[in-house]
């Protein structure tokens, strides 16, 4: 799958995901409509009739043909077009380095540089593990309102380790490793919508911990911790790949007590395609099962108890 490069910065975010962020922050009533598809997103375009017209005719590609360069953008009814950031600073009103810039701040990750011929081969040395200290987690709150109207209950947070910053007005994810070591601390905006995602370090699976230190065989994988959380509250064990999942990650399944997995990704169409390929990785070592969460509902903590355990039912005793 293709992924938007900025200045040498690789964007760790899938661009409608980004959209959406924009969209929640936004309060100048651009980018009122997003509409996904498979290899385009059609939004309402930001440059002509002052960011207010009626209807979507702003393409953004994000397909496979490199002909085309990924993320960019084209509003057939004004022409306007450049790539990706000049729409997020006609958002914003700001200038096309200031889009920038916030891309990079917000998802980027810096490339490794390349090698020029002639460049003395270096022998790829392991990543450095190193463990954070839980004792820094004493000085943020157990439990906030935001959890509570986000359907995810005292005992699992408390269990999840999940913290509150009433500075940042963030909520905090400890995530450990399988061997229950403290590794990263991602956070999640609670007034817009902004996941940081720690950088540098090798992305553990969220609450595989857990999974393996009860022995547990059958769970629920999702793309972020708040549907985790909420699987979770809901009574059924569940884990987050933290957005895209890489081939470690899928290593790291594969290996654990996990025999039958369910996969509960976003209602779009990176949740498809991560499904999709999970299935085709674990299959030969793990029952996966894909459960397509249904239109209006985006993710799990969308869902209602009834709902979720409507859908569970196929697959699962209660």
């Amino acid at each position: 799958m293709r992924q938007l490069i900025i200045d040498n910065y690789l964007i760790d975010k899938p661009i409608l995901d980004i959209l959406y962020d924009i969209q929640f922050i936004l309060t100048n009533g651009k980018l009122r409509d997003i509409k996904p598809g498979t290899d385009d997103i059609v939004v309402t375009c930001p440059f002509h009739a002052g960011g207010a017209e009626n209807r979507p005719d702003m393409n953004i590609y994000i397909g496979d043909d490199k002909k085309l360069p990924y993320g960019y953008c084209r509003c057939f009814a004004c022409d306007a077009k450049g790539p990706f950031y000049k729409l997020v600073a006609a958002c914003f009103d700001k200038s096309e380095e200031y889009a920038k810039k916030w891309l990079i701040d917000h998802y980027g990750v810096r490339q490794k540089e390349t090698i020029s011929l002639g460049d003395p081969i270096v022998p790829k040395q392991q990543a450095v593990k190193t463990y954070l200290d839980e004792k820094e987690l004493d000085k943020y709150q157990n439990y906030c309102y935001y959890l509570q109207k986000r359907k995810i209950t005292r005992n699992v947070c408390e269990y999840f380790n999940v913290r509150f910053d009433p500075v940042k007005r963030e909520v905090l994810f400890p995530c450990y490793n399988e061997s229950g070591k403290l590794v990263m601390i991602p956070t999640r905006k609670i007034d817009y919508k902004q996941f940081y995602l720690p950088k540098d370090v090798e992305k553990p699976v969220y609450g595989l911990d857990k999974i393996i230190k009860k022995n547990i065989n059958e769970c629920i994988l999702t793309e972020g911790p708040f549907d985790c959380l909420t699987a979770w509250s809901y009574g059924f064990p569940a884990i987050a790949s933290l957005g895209n999942i890489s081939d470690e990650q899928i290593e790291i399944l594969g290996k654990s007590t996990i025999t039958h997995l369910l996969l509960m990704f976003d209602n779009d169409v990176y949740g498809q395609k991560f499904a999709k390929r999970v299935k085709e990785k674990l299959n030969k070592r793990i029952l996966v099962d894909i459960i397509h969460i249904p239109s209006p509902y985006k993710d799990i903590n969308d869902l209602n108890y009834e709902t979720f355990w409507n859908l569970l039912s196929k697959y699962v005793k209660k």
